[in-house]
């Protein structure tokens, strides 16, 4: 039996680019951004990375709005307005009944 679960509220939201994604990983001491490595880079998606200082938001969201002011110099396909980088984490829980299943997630 199918079971849908909504995933829209709950969401962590951090407005810039971080200075530090490479958490508790390999070279986790020597490199603060090291998307190349494959094995061990937990990262951002690990769960126990610290987002406390993150905000909480609900989906949908968009952070350009956030960004500034309209101006014809900006990018039409974002409103005219300044875009940047944003990052966004959601934890959850599986029950133990679940696990072995096979998840779909429809974006």
């Amino acid at each position: 039996m199918r079971e849908t679960f909504l995933m829209n509220d709950g969401w962590r939201f951090h407005f810039g680019d971080l200075a530090k994604r490479n958490f508790n990983a390999i070279h986790g001491g020597r490199f603060d951004v090291t998307e190349w490595i494959k094995s061990g880079n937990h990262g951002v998606s690990f769960p126990p990375y610290p987002d406390d200082d993150w905000r909480e938001v609900d989906l949908p969201h968009d952070f350009v709005n956030e960004t500034g002011d309209y101006s014809e110099q900006h990018e039409r396909v974002h409103g005219s307005l300044p875009t940047g980088v944003g990052w966004y984490r959601k934890s959850f829980h599986v029950p133990r009944h679940r696990r072995g299943s096979s998840p779909f997630a429809r974006v």
